[in-house]
C-alpha cells in the first residue's frame, strides 16, 4: 500500500472541503437563481397577459374612436346645418318682425282715419238728421200755408 503523508492529505483534505463548499454555495447560487428566474418568468407571463389585454382594450378604443369620430363628423354637419337654418329663420324672423311693424303702424293710420271718419260720420249723421228734421218742419209749415191758401 502507498504511503500517505497526513499533511498532503490534509491538504487534499482542505481542498476538498473547500470545493464541496464552493459547491454548496454554487448549487445555493443556481437554486436561488432558479427560483429568482421562476419568479421573473412568472412576471413576465402576467405582464404578457396584461398586454394582450391592454392590446385587446387599445384595439377596442381604437374602434369606438373611429365611431366616435364618425358621429362627431356626422354631429358637426348637422350642427352646420342647424346653425344654416336657425340664421335662414332668424332672417325670416326680422323680415316678419319689419312686416309686423309696418302693419302695426299701418293698422294705427287705418285706425286713426277709421276714428276720424266715424267721428265725421256721427257729425254728418247728425247734420242730416238736423237737416231732415227742418225739412220734415219745412214740410209741415208749407202744407199748413197751403191749407190756409186753400181755405
Amino acid at each position: 500500500m502507498a504511503e500517505v503523508k497526513f499533511g498532503e492529505l490534509r491538504s487534499v483534505v482542505e481542498a476538498v472541503r473547500q470545493i464541496v463548499l464552493d459547491w454548496d454555495g454554487f448549487v445555493s447560487n443556481v437554486e436561488a437563481l432558479a427560483r429568482e428566474h421562476d419568479e421573473y418568468r412568472q412576471a413576465a407571463d402576467r405582464h404578457a397577459w396584461e398586454l394582450g389585454e391592454l392590446r385587446a382594450a387599445h384595439e377596442r378604443l381604437g374602434d369606438e374612436r373611429e365611431e366616435a369620430r364618425g358621429a362627431l363628423a356626422s354631429l358637426r354637419a348637422s350642427h352646420e346645418a342647424l346653425t344654416r337654418e336657425h340664421a335662414r329663420l332668424e332672417r325670416q324672423c326680422e323680415d316678419a318682425q319689419r312686416a309686423l311693424a309696418s302693419l302695426q303702424a299701418s293698422h294705427e293710420a287705418l285706425t286713426r282715419d277709421r276714428d276720424r271718419l266715424t267721428k265725421e260720420l256721427g257729425e254728418i249723421r247728425d247734420r242730416h238728421e238736423s237737416v231732415m228734421l227742418d225739412r220734415h218742419r219745412a214740410g209741415e209749415e208749407l202744407e199748413a200755408i197751403l191749407r190756409r191758401f186753400r181755405a
